[in-house]
């Protein structure tokens, strides 16, 4: 079985501002050590800080997103949240679920891929960033 080291999971890079990498520390350290955020805090330790916006944009907590799930080839229009706000409601993405902790931190065009724990690939494709709801 490939690891998730292997190039064709190479993970894109990811950003956040020193502020938005405080808050989902803080989101994740409310879990810490969870299957349900393993892969948030894989994401934390790979994220680069910018000032302001940096390279670009890039998905923070509370933005609105487009995503095409490569799998189903669903297009999905999202707003990221932390975990309190969830509440049911599809079109809210907790940055502590696997799509939410894939989204985090990417630029339009990225495709993050992922393994599930019952061994099943994913992979999204983060179409824009949406400047409103």
């Amino acid at each position: 079985m490939s690891s998730l080291n292997d190039s064709m999971f190479a993970r894109p890079p990811v950003f956040a501002t020193p502020e938005g990498l405080g808050v989902l520390r803080q989101i994740a350290g409310q879990t810490r050590g969870s299957q349900e955020t393993r892969l948030l805090d894989e994401e934390l330790e790979r994220i680069t800080l910018v000032r302001g916006e940096g390279g670009g944009a890039h998905v923070t907590v509370g933005s609105f997103v487009t995503y095409k799930d490569l799998r189903t080839k669903h297009l999905m229009r999202v707003q990221v949240v932390a975990a309190c706000q969830r509440a049911g409601d599809e079109r809210l993405v907790s940055v502590l679920s696997p799509v939410g902790a894939a989204l985090i931190g990417l630029q339009a065009g990225a495709i993050f891929r992922w393994r599930e724990p019952d061994g099943r690939i994913r992979a999204v494709k983060l179409v824009s960033i949406d400047t409103e709801a």
